[in-house]
C-alpha cells in the first residue's frame, strides 16, 4: 500500500508539467493583441522604449515587458530579429 501512494504524486506531476508544457508552446504560437502590435510597429519605425511609453501613454516597464512578450512569442533573439519575424509574416507594414 505504501508503494502505490508514493507513485501516484508522482504520476501527478509527471501529468501537471506535460500539461504545463502544452500551455507554453500554445502560447509561443498565439498572434500577437493589438497593444504589442502597436509597438511592435513602433519597435520597426525605429522608436526607443521611452518614446514608445510616451506616445501610447504606458510606462517603460510596460513597453519592456511587452517586448520580452513578443521575443518569446516568435521565439527571436533580439528586437532586430523580432522585426525581421514581423515582417516575414505581415504582422507589420
Amino acid at each position: 500500500m505504501e508503494q502505490s501512494t508514493s507513485t501516484i504524486p508522482f504520476t501527478f506531476v509527471f501529468r501537471i508539467y506535460k500539461a504545463m508544457d502544452f500551455v507554453l508552446l500554445r502560447v509561443q504560437e498565439a498572434e500577437p493583441v493589438a497593444r504589442e502590435t502597436q509597438v511592435l510597429q513602433m519597435i520597426a519605425d525605429g522608436y526607443s522604449s521611452r518614446e514608445i511609453a510616451g506616445c501610447l501613454f504606458i510606462s517603460v516597464s510596460i513597453v519592456k515587458s511587452i517586448r520580452l512578450d513578443l521575443l518569446k512569442k516568435t521565439g527571436a533573439p533580439n528586437a532586430p530579429s523580432l522585426v525581421a519575424y514581423a515582417y516575414r509574416k505581415g504582422m507589420i507594414k
